[in-house]
């Protein structure tokens, strides 16, 4: 794919959106939403974190136009708003798992991992 500068969106934009995906819990609600569209209540049980933080990830991924919301009677059902995010997170992990040459270790040093 070469670049064209006249089809490719702001790159400010498009780093919110990673921004917005930058948090292994709003990763999480992700996967856990491309099951089945969940409530607030459904991801506290599942998520180990407290409702509040839930709800700031939410906030974020709502914002940014990842997720939306629908009214089934009082409880609102949180779903993945395109799926093309699902298609981005699925192209970040095969990448993730393809850098398997290197390897941060604690110190923040890399080296490389034996195949």
């Amino acid at each position: 794919m070469s670049y064209q500068p006249s089809r490719w969106v702001q790159p400010d934009r498009m780093e919110e959106l990673f921004k917005a995906l930058g948090s292994h819990w709003r990763i999480e609600i992700l996967k856990i939403i491309a099951q089945k569209p969940c409530s607030l209540c459904d991801l506290s049980q599942i998520l180990p974190i407290e409702k509040s933080t839930i709800c700031r990830h939410i906030k974020v991924l709502k914002i940014n136009h990842i997720i939306n919301t629908t009214s089934e009677g009082a409880i609102k059902l949180i779903s993945i708003e395109d799926q093309k995010i699902l298609e981005l997170l699925i192209l970040a992990e095969q990448i993730v798992r393809q850098m398997k040459l290197f390897n941060v270790n604690n110190h923040g040093k890399e080296r490389l991992n034996e195949i």
